[in-house]
């Protein structure tokens, strides 16, 4: 019977150290895996010229950073053939938007021949860019069957960029994010809120509220809208 008790405190005695040895392989996985991250992350970005690890996430009222400016961007269907364009490229316009969609996105496969018909009115002083995560073998054919999309007189879109996703923190489609000449990130809202008054609104520099789409923020793990 002393033996048994004694075999019991012992074995008692051990458990606080296995599981602080539980706890701190748990610790170093965690590590581990967000070193892991990291350095995919890098090395995606460094196979795009560009360290967007470094890179902040942006918010309203924040000022793009030069390496976003000058970011070459993969594009599909642009004229001239071009394969790579940069949002340098237009900064002769007073606003650009970033229109982020996909193909698995009924609502975005709806609403982009909207913004193209109404964006295209201004287009001397306005820039659309749709941009899409997905990739040139996903995106060609689609645009060619799609009955929304392929009716969309010039269609192109920048494809394969999940970096401005992440910097501009899009968890949730469709997204459009404007930005101003000056590089300020002025709204990040919803495609449905891109209507011919507050386009005229803005471009007459008067003051636009647009409604601010719902964003997830990882850092403070918050929704707002």
């Amino acid at each position: 019977m002393s033996k048994l008790i004694t075999i019991l405190i012992l074995v008692l005695s051990s458990m606080p150290v296995l599981k602080s040895l539980s706890h701190s392989g748990s610790k170093d996985k965690k590590t581990n895996n967000s070193k892991l991250n990291t350095v995919t992350l890098q090395f995606q970005s460094m196979e795009k010229g560009i360290d967007y690890s470094n890179l902040s996430q942006l918010e309203v009222g924040d000022t793009i950073p030069l390496e976003l400016w000058n970011a070459s961007l993969q594009v599909i269907g642009y004229p001239e053939e071009r394969k790579t364009i940069t949002l340098n490229d237009y900064k002769d316009k007073k606003f650009i938007v970033l229109d982020f969609w996909s193909t698995w996105c009924g609502t975005c496969i709806f609403t982009l021949p909207k913004t193209f018909e109404t964006l295209s009115k201004f287009s001397d002083q306005i820039a659309l860019i749709p941009i899409t995560n997905q990739t040139k073998d996903i995106i060609a054919p689609f645009v060619l069957k799609n009955k929304y999309v392929s009716a969309i007189p010039n269609f192109y879109s920048v494809i394969n960029n999940q970096y401005y996703m992440d910097v501009f923190k899009i968890k949730w489609m469709p997204r459009v994010v404007i930005i101003n000449n000056e590089g300020v990130v002025i709204a990040i809202t919803k495609p449905a809120f891109i209507v011919e008054e507050s386009i005229k609104d803005l471009l007459d520099n008067r003051f636009v509220e647009f409604p601010q789409a719902f964003v997830w923020d990882d850092r403070s793990l918050n929704i707002y809208c």
